[in-house]
């Protein structure tokens, strides 16, 4: 059987899991989990796992890439909030049904004009140095990171002045104009917060603070070992109460595949929705012993994001032609069956803004060759009109199965394909950074406001010099919908704020900037034989784990 070089090992007579799952007679090198007393028991999986009793308790998921950086006060990128999560912490933490609950403020009022956010902190934290949080970490941490360097929260910050402390346990958020959402960007996906005596000194984004996390969170980071994994324990002083897992691990292993095996073989005890196959999800998920925890207040979405500024791609009616040439009903029913959802428009379907009056683009492999003949662009010799540079992260079994639809879909039309799927840097550096693509096409959260989730992807003032990932990278630009976003953000009526929200879906939707490619909830895999209250977030990759519970017998 193969093990983890992360867990010890001891060599006794036990049980071996065949194909199926169930254990039989045998002796094998077992996971640190795996001491079991006799030799005929029969188990599900992870029954293996009566522990020694000095043995500290372990919490084991799993990442599908290096994080660029573990910091997600100033990156939205899956695998730094997985990482980062258990370390930081925000003002405030939106549970799954929607509610908004106290984290570092334990309370909060809202001006009647709107124009001020007054958040009373908690009194009882420490930074994992030992120096206590207050009022002057949160300021500098709107301030400095997350509304000026984090992708959500310049939308969710985009109408704040300036931060008030008047005292070290209080801190008023000034704004210029009234912003309804703004309290929506004040959870995790947003405002981590960071130690402002710590970060002052440094450079933000080259600081090695950002591989090595200084936090508030439930658990203290301890090592992170390129290509193995991140090593967290537990944080004996949390003020949420101190974690029941002694340690938490992620182990990083980019093949799909592998990290299916890494959970059926005991090696994992969870996989957070951006590392689990789709396809594989529901197979997992039916295993004895084993669940699956889905989650879709983010308004989770696999995008295309078109580059407008290159030819031919800067004419609507190219990218039109694109829309109708993709095959996305067949795609949704094919690469992740029974989690997606088709998404019509720049806001997602589970959004209360969502414009369910919009029509969609067919699939109409005629009507897109109209299109490209009227827009010029014939068919030469070789049956060609023109290439397609499509990148995806080459971790994503997801978008390399979207991928090769794609490309008989297009090359139907006369557009040739090329495939590049990049490691994460790569991709940042070539797609979004060098803006060498045609079409990047990857997951985006979009929630759970549009003004924090979906309007960096289309205001110009998005278009960021240098360019950075998870911005508008496609470089729409349309000074009508920068208009519309400034004029919804006024509205304190919610019904005229959806109307005006409406037009702007009218217009982007027509402009075509981002082809959606499906909307999904997000399964999250967990073996509730061993743990149980994990993924119990808005966000699977938002999981701090201070809940998570061992499960006894």
């Amino acid at each position: 059987m193969a093990h983890s070089p992360l867990r010890s090992e001891v060599s006794i007579v036990a049980v071996e899991r065949n194909s199926m799952g169930t254990a039989t007679a045998g002796t094998f090198r077992t996971s640190r989990r795996g001491v079991v007393l006799g030799s005929l028991l029969t188990a599900a999986i992870g029954s293996a796992r009566s522990a020694l009793a000095a043995e500290p308790t372990t919490l084991v998921g799993v990442i599908e890439e290096d994080p660029s950086l573990i910091n997600p006060a100033i990156v939205a990128v899956i695998s730094t909030f997985a990482t980062g999560s258990p370390v930081y912490d925000a003002l405030t933490d939106i549970r799954p049904d929607g509610s908004i609950q106290p984290a570092l403020a334990q309370s909060w009022e809202i001006a009647p004009d709107g124009l001020s956010y007054t958040f009373h902190l908690r009194r009882d934290v420490l930074w994992h140095d030992g120096a206590p949080f207050t009022s002057a970490d949160v300021q500098f941490s709107i301030e400095n990171a997350n509304s000026k360097l984090q992708s959500w929260g310049r939308g969710a910050y985009r109408a704040l002045d300036h931060i008030e402390t008047p005292d070290a346990y209080t801190a008023v958020l000034k704004l210029k104009q009234p912003q309804a959402s703004l309290i929506l960007g004040t959870d995790h996906a947003c405002s981590a917060i960071l130690p402002r005596h710590i970060w002052e000194k440094e450079d933000i984004l080259w600081s090695e603070y950002n591989h090595k996390p200084i936090g508030t969170g439930p658990y203290i980071f301890k090592e992170y070992v390129r290509g193995e994994s991140v090593r967290y324990v537990k944080n004996p002083r949390y003020f949420g109460g101190v974690p029941q897992f002694d340690e938490l691990i992620f182990r990083i292993i980019p093949d799909p595949a592998a990290r299916v095996a890494a959970f059926e073989n005991g090696d994992v005890d969870m996989i957070y929705h951006g590392a689990l196959p789709f396809s594989e999800a529901q197979r997992l998920g039916r295993l004895p012993g084993a669940a699956i925890k889905t989650t879709d207040l983010r308004g989770s979405a696999y995008l295309g994001l078109i580059n407008t500024r290159r030819k031919p791609y800067d004419d609507v009616h190219v990218r039109q032609a694109l829309a109708h040439a993709i095959d996305r009903k067949f795609i949704r029913d094919n690469v992740a069956p029974g989690f997606t959802q088709n998404m019509v428009g720049p806001i997602p379907p589970v959004s209360r803004l969502h414009d369910d009056t919009l029509r969609d683009y067919a699939f109409d492999p005629a009507r897109a060759q109209a299109l490209l003949d009227a827009a010029g662009h014939p068919r030469k010799a070789d049956g060609a009109r023109f290439t397609f540079d499509l990148l995806w992260p080459n971790y994503d079994v997801m978008m390399t199965k979207t991928a090769d639809i794609i490309y008989r879909n297009l090359g139907d039309v006369g557009i040739k394909v090329n495939f590049q799927p990049l490691e994460r840097a790569a991709l940042n550096q070539k797609g979004y950074v060098g803006l060498q693509f045609d079409m990047i096409m990857e997951s985006y959260g979009q929630g759970p406001d549009p003004d924090i989730g979906v309007e960096r992807l289309y205001n110009s003032k998005s278009i960021m010099n240098p360019p950075q990932p998870y911005t508008n990278a496609s470089g729409y630009s349309n000074p009508e919908v920068d208009r519309l976003f400034d004029e919804q953000r006024m509205q304190n009526d919610p019904e005229k704020r959806k109307t005006v929200y409406g037009r702007i879906q009218q217009i982007v939707w027509g402009d075509v900037p981002v082809l959606p490619i499906f909307a999904y909830v997000a399964p999250n895999l967990y073996r509730s034989s061993y743990v149980q209250n994990v993924f119990d977030v808005s966000y699977g990759n938002q999981d701090n784990f201070a809940r998570a519970r061992l499960v006894h017998g």
